[in-house]
């Protein structure tokens, strides 16, 4: 009896794909891109809006409480509890020449304020990255020097 499944020792031949077929494709490959790039620019044109990116970083094997980012002109953004090995993450919007400084309580009642950026003005759209480390040290990386935020929508992760 005959396999129905064998080709009868054929060898396959590759299917011919029509022209059509190439072109369509280079017009969704076309639109793709045409969609990503919106979607890439349209992010970046959002994060520019939000201003400074301050993200606190708790590893002090303690709960930072009564978490203060505040800007020398008085501007303060309350974030409240930091537990230890969490992160939080606010959009600061300083008006010209500014600093901006972190205030928190530690477990042992004593009230720390730390400069953790000297000098930003207003349309600066970068990063400042805080550590509060075990031994009570805090490490700050000021990356706010940018006009425009490159990560569009990563910026806000």
């Amino acid at each position: 009896m005959r396999d129905p499944y064998s080709n009868g020792g054929l060898e396959a031949s590759p299917i011919p794909i029509p022209a059509q077929h190439l072109k369509l494709s280079k017009k969704i490959r076309t639109g793709l891109l045409v969609l990503f790039l919106l979607f890439y620019f349209s992010g970046v044109i959002v994060r520019s809006r939000y201003g400074l990116r301050v993200v606190i970083e708790n590893q002090s094997g303690e709960t930072l409480r009564d978490t203060i980012v505040s800007l020398e002109s008085k501007k303060e953004y309350r974030i409240g509890a930091v537990s230890e090995g969490r992160s939080k993450t606010v959009y600061v919007g300083p008006a010209g020449g500014d600093s901006i400084r972190l205030q928190f309580t530690g477990t042992n009642n004593v009230r720390r304020d730390e400069l953790i950026a000297e000098y930003v003005e207003n349309g600066y759209r970068g990063e400042v990255k805080v550590k509060v480390l075990a031994d009570r040290r805090v490490m700050a990386k000021d990356e706010s020097f940018l006009y425009y935020n490159w990560w569009s929508w990563l910026g806000f992760l």
